[in-house]
This record gives structure tokens, sequence and C-alpha cells, in this order.
């Protein structure tokens, strides 16, 4: 071997090849303890946020680098990840806003003392069997899960479906501690039950409808009389765990738990993707065993759609797929049995800043400190505040009920019209009387009083003093003396110069009602004014004076139509 190898390999340190690092030993480990704290905070950042990041800090260093105006390349980018494998890049899961805020440290602290003083002082700690959990799920029509293989250089990769896959089907699952599942309950849209929509499902599975297909306190309170007789035979108390749907949090819901000796618990908003046991280990493989299965339905029957009376037997081969190990897991998961609070706290955001070790001066981390305002919370450009303050306006109606073209002149007219119409509306407010029940006529028609010196663009504004006496002997139907307002009442409300129908589903305040419409439905047949309710719930806060009157409730028909003895012109 010759001496220069062994002098040069044994004898001297061999000094390092190639340029300096761009950046110092000290200054990658703080980079490196900023990236895990941005991302622990719920605000990552990818390798284009940490390009920019290391300009903006040589930039505020005052730093010439060899990079191109200091912004580092895709060269350095890898060089540096391979540098700290502790780093990695993965694909973020979304956290809403209200999520990230719901799962603080304070909150879960708060709910586990609670919890854990239910389990103590009810003699839970050790009965797994005895707390169970429940939550709603939608199963969809829709067989795509993971990639396929096609042409490489092909643009588009195509899976034929029966349908779009947007069909979803409401089933409520229950599980307890143990591992133990009780039957399903299955919620379909539609105003009667059939019996082909429940032939072939699981073993005691339990049925229900409602007009919108989602979860409604009518059923599920049916469903809470069900799960009282499977527990029957347990001690009690029990302890049932859920989310704080609307449909869940009602007076009826918490008699007949406490009838029944079940502690009905409700876990915080915004906090059901980690402290659900369904929803942290149960549901995930069990939609990607539905999608297995719905694939071999559409492969056995050669694309036949998933209707109603085909669910419940698909459903079937769901339920005998479900392993007791995912319930123990989403309950140990989410920290409820055994009882865990620090493994949700790891979900968290709102975690406190660590202790940075960094020889860096206190210069160096302001430059840091400045480079992450700049990435992650940069100045607002015109463009977005523009943005933001369009979207705080008031809507204003711009296009007709059906299709329309805007620059026709008939449109143009219309725009116009409306337009001169809000200016004049800037200019005067209209103030509703509160009339009693028992005025006259004549007061009624006073009841309307315009106060030029005021100002309220676009207030709804509707009494009975819109309709002139010629209108009023029209509104075959309607009870215009209609007193009290109660839950299920059926009502007529004015927006304008259109009138809508909807059902009162709950009393906000005395005079505020929150309602559901339905849609005029024209039909030739002499059978009344047919209504349906939309695909999408049309919900609206609703205040008296904007009431017509109250009408009786319709007669079901098919298909869920529903009749009412009212006028056609009205609508």
């Amino acid at each position: 071997m010759p001496y220069e190898t062994i002098r040069r390999n044994h004898l001297y340190i061999m000094r390092k090849i190639g340029q300096p690092k761009a950046l110092s030993d000290d200054e990658e480990m703080l980079l490196v303890q900023i990236i895990v704290l941005v991302s622990e905070s719920g605000f990552p950042i990818d390798r284009n946020d940490l390009q920019m990041l290391v300009k903006s800090y040589l930039d505020y260093k005052g730093e010439i680098s060899r990079f191109v105006d200091n912004k580092p390349g895709k060269d350095w980018m890898r060089s540096f990840e391979k540098r700290h494998p502790e780093i990695s890049r993965k694909k973020p899961e979304l956290l809403t806003k209200a999520r990230a805020e719901g799962l603080s440290h304070s909150v879960i602290s708060t709910f586990f003392e609670m919890y854990r003083s239910i389990l103590e002082n009810n003699g839970l700690l050790q009965q797994p069997h005895r707390i169970f959990n429940l939550d709603e799920t939608g199963l969809n029509t829709d067989p795509r899960s993971a990639k396929v293989y096609a042409k490489k250089a092909s643009k588009n990769t195509y899976l034929k479906s029966a349908s779009c896959g947007k069909t979803s089907y409401t089933v409520l699952f229950c599980c307890s501690a143990a591992g133990k599942f009780l039957p399903p309950f299955v919620v379909f849209k539609g105003i009667n039950l059939y019996d082909t929509w429940t032939t072939g499902g699981p073993k005691n599975a339990i049925y229900g409808v409602t007009p919108s297909g989602w979860m409604q306190s009518n059923v599920f309170e049916s469903w809470l009389t069900s799960f009282s007789k499977h527990i029957e035979a347990l001690e009690k108390p029990c302890l049932l765990i859920m989310d704080g749907h609307g449909s869940h949090i009602t007076y009826n819901c918490a008699e007949i738990c406490k009838s029944n000796g079940i502690i009905l618990l409700c876990i915080p908003p915004n906090t059901s993707h980690a402290l659900q046991p369904l929803d942290v280990g149960v549901f995930g493989p069990m939609r990607s065993n539905w999608r297995e299965i719905l694939k071999t339905w559409f492969r056995e029957t050669r694309l036949q759609n998933v209707s109603k009376p085909v669910f419940p037997s698909l459903l079937t081969k769901l339920v005998e797929k479900i392993n007791p190990q995912w319930a123990i897991g989403g309950f140990r998961g989410s920290g409820l049995f055994p009882v865990n609070e620090e493994i949700v706290k790891k979900r968290a955001v709102d975690r406190p800043n660590p202790d940075s070790n960094s020889s860096l001066g206190p210069v160096s981390l302001e430059h840091f400190q400045k480079a992450i305002v700049d990435v992650i919370t940069p100045m607002s450009s015109p463009e977005t505040c523009s943005a933001k303050k369009n979207s705080s306006r008031s809507r204003k109606r711009v296009q007709a009920k059906t299709r329309e073209i805007l620059t026709s002149v008939e449109s143009m007219d219309r725009l116009k019209n409306e337009m001169i119409g809000r200016k004049k509306k800037k200019t005067a407010k209209r103030k509703i009387m509160i009339v009693h029940e028992s005025s006259s006529e004549s007061e009624l028609d006073s009841a309307l009083v315009v106060d030029d010196e005021a100002e309220d663009e676009d207030e709804p504004c509707c009494s009975l003093s819109d309709f002139t006496t010629k209108e009023k002997h029209k509104l075959k139907g309607v009870t215009v003396n209609y007193g009290e307002v109660n839950t299920l009442d059926w009502l007529i409300v004015q927006y304008g110069e259109r009138k809508f129908l909807g059902q009162v589903e709950e009393i906000v305040l005395t005079d505020v009602y929150r309602m559901n419409f339905v849609r005029y439905q024209p039909t030739k047949e002499p059978k009344g004014c047919v209504f349906a309710f939309p695909q999408n719930r049309d919900m609206e806060s609703i205040s008296k004076k904007e009431v017509v009157g109250k009408v009786q409730p319709p007669i079901p028909s098919r298909r869920g139509e529903l009749v009412f003895e009212l006028n056609a012109h009205l609508w």
C-alpha cells in the first residue's frame, strides 16, 4: 500500500469535501425544532414553505448565501432531510378550526376529571361490559378505495359504477368497551317503512324512516327504548357515551335513560374525532370492508344499484365482518377504557412551546421568529381584503326563480328596478306594531309606519296588513288568529312578495321559531296543494312578525307527498 494512502487515511484528519453548509449545525437544529413545533400546532409546512422560511431567515440575517436569491433549491432540501431523519414528510389529516379549538388541554382535563369521577362513583372502573358508545355513520354507495393499475401514460382511469355514489344510508352502531356490538339501527329516507326494506338484514336490527334520512329525535328515542331492553340483564347503572347531536339531547331521551338506569354522557363539542371510540377505532376498518362488499356486489350483479331493498343484505355481510377488537381498540385509543388522559392530550394542538437548547444568540432567534410570521401568517393582500369584505356583505338575489339570461332586456330591467328599490329602502325603516289578535281590520291596516329618518336595508317585513281585504278571504285553510305556536305546527311565512310553508321544529325564543320548509309540487290532480320536503333540508329561523298564519296538518300521500287544503294561487 502506498505510503501516501496510509498517511492520508490514518495519520491526518480528512477535511470535508465540498462547500460549507449554508446554515450552521445550531441553525439547522433550531429549524428542525420549528418544523416540529408548527406541525404539532396544526400548521405544518411543506417543502415550498421550508424554502421560503430559510430565504426569509437569511434575508433578515443580512447574509448573502450561495443560493439564488437566498432561496434553497431541491438538492439542499433533500440533503437537509437526509441529515435529519427525525422529521419526515406525511400527508396531513384535515382538522377544522372548531375541532382544533374544542380539543384543548383544558377541555380534555375537565372532561376526564368528570369522566373518572363517574366511573368511580358508579363502580365502573373495572366493568367494561357496562360502558357503551353510540354513533351514526353514513354508508354510501361509492366503491372507490385505493389506487388501481392502469397504463402509465393514460390521463384518466375510470371505474364503472351503478350510480354516482352519493346515495348514503344512515346507520347507528353501539358497542361496549368489552367489544360487544349491539344490533344496528338503520334510518331510511321516506315517509313510510316497507317490509322489503327490512328483509335479509342483520339479526334483531331495527329500522326507521325520516323525511331527510338523517337521525331525528323521535326515532332516536325509539332506539333508546330498544337499548334499555338489551341491557336489562346487566347491573345498573350503565354508562352510554355519545356526541352532542341535536337529536340526542332532548328531555324525552334523558327521561328514558334515567328511568332505565342509564347514565347519558355527552362528550365535549368538536371532540368526537378523539373522544368517540367508534370514530377512533371502528368506522375506519368498517368503511374499508364496506367498500370491498360494494365492489363484490357491483361485479356479481353487473352494476346493479344498491337500493333500499338491497341494503339490508349488504349490511348483514358488513356486520359479520365486524371484529370485537375494533371496539376494544377504539376505547383504548380514545382514553376512555382503560382511562388514559395523556393519550388524548397527544392529539391536541395547543401544546406548550418547547424550550430551545440552541446556542444561537437572541438576534438569530428573532430572525427565525420573523421568518415564521412571514411564512405562516403573511400580511393580507388587497385581493384578500376585498374578498373578506365581500363575504361579510348581505346577499342580494341576482337570479330569477328559474334559469335566466341576466343580459337580456327583461332581466336588465328587473335588476335595475331592484337596485332602485334598495336605494329607496336605505332612506326608510319599516316598523311593525305588535297588534293584539282581537284588533280590528282598520287597526291592522294602520300597523305599517314609515320613518324617513331611519335606515335599514333589506329588512324582511311582513304582517297581516300586507294582505288586502280581498286577499284575506282567499286564504283558504289558513288560521289568521292562530294563537300560540307549538312544535310540529305548520305555518305560512312571507319573505318579500313570496310565501313559504314550513313546519316548526324548535321554538328558539318566544317569538323566534326554527322551521323546516317544504317545496310546492305542481300537479294536475284536483287534490289540493301538494308539497314535499327537498332533498337538502331547508332550515331557517323566522320571527313571529313574518308569520302569516297557521294551517292544518297535511294528509300524507305516496312518495313522500304532503297534501294541504290550501288555495294554489298562493304559490
